[in-house]
Formats: structure tokens, C-alpha cells, sequence
């Protein structure tokens, strides 16, 4: 899949997966079946067309290990709280 994506062949590296294939991505989300795999990695200008940060903030520091009571501290404050 990589190897297609660096390429730029989005459609070999869907075809890496089932039809009904799902690719699951932390940051990016889920995307179900071949197009919508193919869709999501396009490149244009060698970039990923679709690229866009949007993600929950509070799952991003879980996952980097920090601490819950400073993932809390920071919630509260993003929350105005």
C-alpha cells in the first residue's frame, strides 16, 4: 500500500484491500470500500488531495501517554470550564 501511495497509484493501493475493505486511521477516520480508500489517499502535487487535520484533541494526548489528570486539565480548559 505504501509503495502505491508513494507513486501515486491511489486505486493499487485500495486494490490491497477486500472490496468491502475498511481502512481505519486514528487521526483521519474510517473509510469503507475501495473508492473511498482510493479517494482518501489521491495525491495532487504529490500531497494527499483530501489531507486535513481534524481530530479529537483529548485521543491524541491519551495516545502519546499523557497522563489522564493533565488530559482532564486540559479538556477543562479548552472547554472554558
Amino acid at each position: 500500500m505504501t509503495q502505491a501511495i508513494c507513486r501515486g497509484d491511489a486505486e493499487a493501493a485500495a486494490d490491497c484491500f477486500a472490496e468491502n475493505g475498511v481502512y481505519h486511521d486514528g487521526f483521519y477516520g474510517e473509510f469503507k470500500g475501495r473508492a473511498a480508500i482510493a479517494d482518501m489517499v489521491r495525491l495532487k502535487d504529490g500531497l494527499i488531495e483530501r489531507y486535513e487535520e481534524i481530530f479529537e484533541r483529548a485521543q491524541v494526548l491519551a495516545r502519546l501517554g499523557f497522563a489522564d489528570e493533565r488530559i482532564l486539565k486540559s479538556v477543562r480548559k479548552w472547554a472554558g470550564a
